[in-house]
């Protein structure tokens, strides 16, 4: 048996039905013209918040620094206001500039920046500590671990001394002279413990010499690789008894994986403040000897490979952490 279908004719012409046809164009236009009006909406909030973020709205009038703590906060407030006036807004400050402004002092190691609404902020600063008391011809300063002067030192106590090549103390965020930056980089390597003990750091003859407290000399060799021989004199003195501290005459640290402690009979020639101009190529007879490196030599001409060690202080340079870098502070906006 066979079925068919019967279907219904078709319509000539576009085939929708005219009342159809009006319903669906009248939706097309409403529906073009929300999204014209949504697009002109957020063209409008586009604008008003460009204008917020950089009009006269929220523009940044008033900026207050807080817990500073050098001696005169004056010139850093202005440095700070004019750097927060110059650009950006109270939705969106100028932190790098403001942190850049501040670290020209030498007593700012960082700055949070906060906003204090309606329109002004509040930089707190984060301190940065002294390093070492710069020692001048007529009188002490203290002075940060870059290098710059944080004013008179006045009575402070417990911080290392280094001799600055100057006839007064310098003026507040003012740089220590070249031949100073060394014996500084040195000191401020040193844990507060060991840094504390350390007195008159300087350079003599191209060298770094030094002293300890209740110790013998320091000698660093050339102003280069400051750390890392910071680094060996706080591992040998951690691995010396302190009457063998007494006892001993010097500490060379100039090739730092390889440090040497003179013994109570070295020679006292090489113990005074300044260095020979040319030491005598054979090792210190006080000490005793390792197996010579040619490689390894100070800028005075000795080998410092060959130079003395006790046993305890070739378990130091064994046991000498490595240098690492220095924590790198950041900016925020809270």
């Amino acid at each position: 048996m066979t079925t068919s279908t019967v279907r219904p004719p078709r319509r000539r012409g576009s085939g929708a039905h005219p009342a159809i046809a009006r319903r669906r164009s009248r939706v097309r236009r409403a529906r073009q013209g929300r999204a014209a009006l949504m697009a002109a909406t957020a063209l409008g909030l586009a604008a008003v918040g460009s204008w917020l973020a950089a009009g006269p709205a929220l523009t940044v009038t008033d900026t207050r620094v807080s817990d500073y703590p050098g001696p005169d906060a004056g010139p850093l407030r202005a440095a700070v206001a004019q750097a927060a006036e110059r650009g950006g807004s109270l939705l969106s400050p100028p932190v790098g500039a403001i942190r850049r402004a501040a670290q020209t002092d030498p007593w700012v190691s960082d700055v949070i920046v906060q906003r204090d609404w309606p329109t002004g902020l509040v930089v707190e600063v984060i301190p940065a500590e002294p390093a070492a008391i710069g020692v001048t011809a007529s009188g002490r300063m203290l002075v940060s671990a870059d290098g710059r002067s944080m004013g008179p030192a006045g009575s402070r106590r417990g911080l290392p001394q280094v001799r600055v090549d100057a006839r007064a103390p310098l003026a507040l965020g003012a740089r220590v002279p070249r031949s100073s930056r060394a014996t500084v980089a040195f000191v401020a390597a040193l844990d507060p413990g060991t840094a504390a003990r350390v007195r008159d750091m300087h350079m003599d003859h191209g060298l770094v010499i030094g002293r300890l407290t209740r110790g013998p000399q320091i000698r660093a060799g050339t102003p280069g690789a400051m750390p890392a021989k910071a680094a060996s004199l706080m591992a040998v003195l951690a691995q010396v008894s302190a009457s063998e501290q007494r006892a001993a005459r010097y500490i060379d640290v100039s090739v730092p994986a390889h440090p040497a402690l003179g013994g109570p009979d070295a020679d006292p020639a090489l113990t005074r403040g300044t260095a020979p101009a040319r030491p005598a190529a054979a090792p210190d007879a006080s000490a005793r000897t390792a197996p010579a490196d040619p490689a390894a030599t100070d800028a005075t001409g000795a080998a410092v490979a060959q130079a003395a060690t006790t046993p305890t202080a070739t378990a130091a340079a064994d046991a000498m952490p490595s240098p690492s870098a220095a924590p790198t502070s950041t900016s925020s906006t809270r």
